[in-house]
């Protein structure tokens, strides 16, 4: 019986994808980071822009396929929010409008880091900067309005949790508007370094907000499930040797 069930449906932790997403992304960066200062094109005293990071190989093939990779989980992820938000801090209606709402702004991020990935630096500057800004100021927007949802609903995650993603989108909001600002203000030669450091704040913190996410799932047992046809399933099971 528990072998026809077995083959009738699968399932996987909806927190272990939102981990190997974040976890993929931090070693890319980290690693990308590594290999540019190794091959002497960012100063190892300097807090460079990521996105220069990205250039040379094998850098370059490898940012494409896990920022790529995460685009694809951030779509998910945005639409599992989405559930998580009408199950467990939607007290009427308005607050599941919002939460749908919300959403848009989830899966422009994640078209726009899907267009950051596949657009190189070297290859149109202005593009690829115009997804990049699209996907930190659409990921600020994100975590503000589902922060502002969840604490307008107490109990609908832990007060750690909540915690870490306003301090998170605080720090992500900083860093964005610090990058923005200074871009502006000055030429890069002049502030390169706190340039770089303004945006790697925004990365980061808005890791650390999406990793949370998965100590949300796992503390409501959330996962995905994938159903198979219990018939087949039945037939193939009296088959087997």
């Amino acid at each position: 019986m528990n072998r026809v069930r077995a083959l009738e449906q699968a399932e996987m932790r909806a927190s272990t994808l939102v981990r190997l997403a974040t976890v993929s992304v931090l070693l890319c960066v980290v690693f990308t980071y590594a290999m540019a200062t190794t091959q002497s094109r960012i100063l190892s005293d300097a807090f460079p822009v990521i996105s220069e990071t990205f250039l040379g190989k094998p850098q370059s093939s490898v940012s494409e396929f896990i920022l790529g990779w995460a685009s694809l989980v951030l779509f998910g992820m945005s639409w599992t929010v989405t559930t998580y938000l009408e199950r467990y801090a939607s007290r009427d209606a308005s607050w599941r409008r919002w939460a749908r709402r919300t959403t848009w702004f989830g899966y422009a991020a994640a078209v726009a880091l899907a267009l950051t990935a596949t657009i190189n630096y070297d290859e149109s500057f202005r593009a690829h900067i115009t997804a990049a800004f699209g996907f930190l100021f659409s990921m600020v927007i994100w975590l503000a309005l589902v922060i502002h949802q969840l604490r307008r609903h107490p109990n609908a995650v832990s007060e750690l949790s909540l915690r870490v993603k306003t301090a998170a989108c605080v720090a992500a909001g900083s860093g964005v508007f610090g990058f923005l600002a200074l871009s502006g203000a000055t030429t890069k030669e002049k502030a390169y370094s706190w340039i770089g450091a303004c945006e790697w704040i925004a990365v980061l913190a808005i890791l650390l907000a999406c990793y949370t996410v998965s100590w949300d799932l796992d503390a409501r047992g959330a996962v995905f499930l994938v159903r198979f046809d219990a018939s087949s399933a039945s037939v193939d099971a009296d088959d087997a040797p």
